[in-house]
């Protein structure tokens, strides 16, 4: 399994989730809501993530 690696910065309108792989490629990079059900159905918490949008 590949290695990865999810970073968090939690605000008080949004949190910011990235995950990068091994060699630093971004794979996640998702803007969320600070409500729980945003928190509980954002794509970050599946584990069936793509690569990431630009920028």
């Amino acid at each position: 399994m590949p290695e990865s690696w999810a970073g968090i910065d939690a605000g008080k309108t949004h949190h910011h989730c990235t995950v990068i792989n091994a060699e630093g490629q971004r794979l996640v990079s998702r803007k969320i809501a600070t409500d729980e059900v945003s928190l509980w159905t954002s794509s970050v918490m599946s584990s069936n993530w793509t690569t990431a949008s630009p920028g």
